[in-house]
């Protein structure tokens, strides 16, 4: 549940010269094009939740790592899960379970990304933007009834010097237990989203986007390969 519920959004890139009138869309627009466009890059985030919005502390703290490779190559590494698209192949690894999965359905990317895709911003109703003097903050409202309506806002921050994104904040309007079909709690948290480091020089670990380095055929089934050698395979690959 962990790893759906960390949804990852990637937005940066604002034009300096259009800072003073730019309106939150524009920004947003804008950011969607540097990911899009970008061959490689490597982040590193910090994923805290936090009990509610009064709240000085995390309750949990979890580290991320992201590699994007190309148009369709995508990795995410979250505590002792992986998860990897290699073009048309979407493979999910839980090292606590020595377990993995194999799929060929056609699966989004954003999935493991969290990315906003232009088409989200229609779940928004509203969405202003605020100057910071060293970055900017898009606050999203969700529209009623939308998806998105599990937020009661998410603020966006963007760093000026680099136009890189700084953090993300998700404001629950349901308790998050809640939205997964569980029950137990009556607080609204806070997920922050932090990045650690975004570099579009990074080198891509070879191998991590080969199938080879997770598993390979035998027969008319799949055997788990490298350090996942071992593990139990379920797929609907064949």
């Amino acid at each position: 549940m962990k790893n759906t519920i960390f949804s990852l959004v990637f937005l940066c890139f604002v034009n300096a010269c259009l800072a003073q009138k730019a309106t939150a869309n524009d920004v947003l627009l804008r950011a969607f094009e540097i990911y899009e466009k970008a061959t490689h890059y490597k982040m590193n985030m910090t994923y805290n939740i936090y009990a509610d919005d009064q709240s000085a502390s995390p309750k949990e703290v979890t580290k991320a790592v992201y590699y994007k490779e190309g148009a369709s190559n995508f990795y995410m590494k979250m505590d002792e899960t992986e998860k990897i698209f290699i073009k048309d192949v979407f493979i999910v690894i839980s090292h606590s379970e020595k377990a993995m999965m194999v799929s060929r359905n056609n699966n989004n990317p954003s999935e493991i990304l969290g990315t906003f895709f232009k088409q989200s911003l229609k779940e928004y109703s509203k969405t202003d933007i605020k100057d910071y003097k060293t970055f900017w903050r898009c606050t999203l409202y969700p529209a009623k009834g939308s998806p998105s309506a599990v937020y009661k806002y998410v603020t966006i921050d963007i760093a000026k010097n680099s136009y890189n994104i700084i953090k993300q904040k998700y404001f629950f309007n349901v308790p998050l237990e809640q939205v997964y079909g569980v029950n137990n709690s009556d607080k609204k948290e806070v997920l922050e989203i932090i990045v650690n480091n975004f570099d579009k020089n990074t080198f891509v670990p070879k191998g991590l986007f080969n199938s080879v380095s997770y598993y390979k055929p035998e027969g008319k089934n799949y055997v788990a390969t490298g350090k996942q050698k071992g593990y139990e395979i379920i797929s609907d690959s064949k």
